[in-house]
């Protein structure tokens, strides 16, 4: 789960790998700071994310997802040319609206959740998932009239 969400951010095995490797020392140094009346996976997620963007800021303005892991983020199962599609036209996101896909469609968080993990305002969440999701749409039909 890390490193699916750290990939999806950064966009290469090398950057998730970092990212994650990070986010484990992140959470291994501030352990005695978790709330242990809250559940663990939604806090590590957190971390995780945050990390990836920091990579992400790093690195390039656009991730390059590599074609042979794209596979392996559904669980190893044949992955459709539509989902290949969605995918890729997501690889291609400006980094904010990126996250924002990752955090509220492919991670299920709500908008104040999402908010909370990035440090923003809730209508930010909102403004960056609608134009992502405009951008997606634009990407796609593109796409789907190779």
């Amino acid at each position: 789960m890390a490193w699916r969400a750290a990939y999806l951010v950064v966009g290469s095995r090398e950057g998730a790998d970092d990212a994650v490797q990070d986010a484990f020392e992140r959470v291994f140094r501030n352990l005695s700071r978790f709330d242990v009346d809250r559940p663990f996976a939604p806090w590590l997620r957190r971390i995780v994310i945050n990390c990836a963007i920091d990579h992400a800021r790093g690195s390039q303005r656009h991730a390059e997802l590599d074609e042979n892991v794209i596979g392996s983020l559904d669980g190893g199962l044949e992955v459709a040319d539509d989902l290949r599609l969605a995918i890729s036209a997501i690889a291609q996101l400006p980094l904010d609206h990126r996250v924002a896909v990752v955090l509220r469609l492919i991670y299920g968080f709500s908008p104040d959740e999402a908010a909370d993990i990035l440090g923003v305002r809730v209508g930010t969440i909102h403004s960056r998932l609608s134009r992502a999701l405009k951008d997606l749409r634009e990407r796609i039909e593109v796409g789907d009239d190779r």
